[in-house]
């Protein structure tokens, strides 16, 4: 649990390419949490919200999962 726990701080506190060739980064929690209340959240229209990248399951709001599509 020490060992998970130690990952988990790391992941939340600091600095981290997620995918640097799409230009996805990982920022401290604290850091993303001041963001958004000085900021607030981003606002897309509809249309250009990125295509999802992930196809596996995906929960149904009856319960239950069925796989997504692209």
């Amino acid at each position: 649990m020490a060992a998970l726990r130690l990952q988990e701080d790391a992941i939340l506190t600091t600095y981290a390419w997620v995918d640097r060739a799409a230009g996805v980064a990982r920022i401290p929690i604290d850091v993303a949490m001041k963001q958004v209340i000085e900021e607030g959240l981003p606002v897309r229209e509809p249309d250009s919200a990125p295509r999802r990248r992930y196809a596996g399951p995906v929960t149904s709001p009856q319960g239950g999962t069925k796989k997504a599509t692209k």
